[in-house]
């Protein structure tokens, strides 16, 4: 194989990889349900970390920006064929949402989810975070991509 074409594989591959980063962060954050498990989860580990802050830091942890202020995501790196415009149109209109919900939380943020939820702006969170879901789940987790080529 080509070495141009190995780079441009293995560049998808990562790229699908974080696509189900973001589907699998999205389920979590579209469903208190899934937010009360979570903090459950952490807590029985006795693992460092609140939901809440985890909620925000983690949808900066799989979708880039183009500067500091986390105000415009870099859109370019999330390009067809791993991501439809559907689901970037997703990400941007999910971002704005993440944007105002993160500016109208508390600072320093509170150390249970119950503390957000209910609230006006988690409800939109929740809401948002639901509306990409399903954006995304046209198409499922695409796990298949995902997997390096061996041979």
């Amino acid at each position: 194989m080509a070495e141009g074409k190995e780079t441009y594989a293995a560049r998808d591959v990562i790229n699908y990889r974080i696509r189900a980063q973001i589907v699998w962060y999205l389920e979590t954050a579209s469903s208190v349900d899934e937010q009360r498990k979570y903090e459950k989860d952490i807590i029985d580990a006795q693992s460092p970390g609140l939901v809440p802050a985890e909620m925000i830091e983690q949808w900066a942890d799989w979708v880039l920006t183009e500067g500091s202020d986390y105000k415009s995501v870099a859109i370019g790196r999330y390009s067809e064929p791993v991501f439809t415009k559907a689901e970037q149109q997703a990400i941007l209109d999910f971002h704005k949402v993440w944007n105002e919900t993160a500016e109208a939380t508390p600072d320093p943020m509170p150390c249970t989810i119950e503390d957000l939820i209910d609230t006006p702006a988690w409800d939109q969170f929740v809401k948002e975070a639901r509306k990409a879901l399903d954006i995304f789940m046209r198409r499922g987790l695409l796990l298949e991509e995902a997997k390096f080529d061996t041979e």
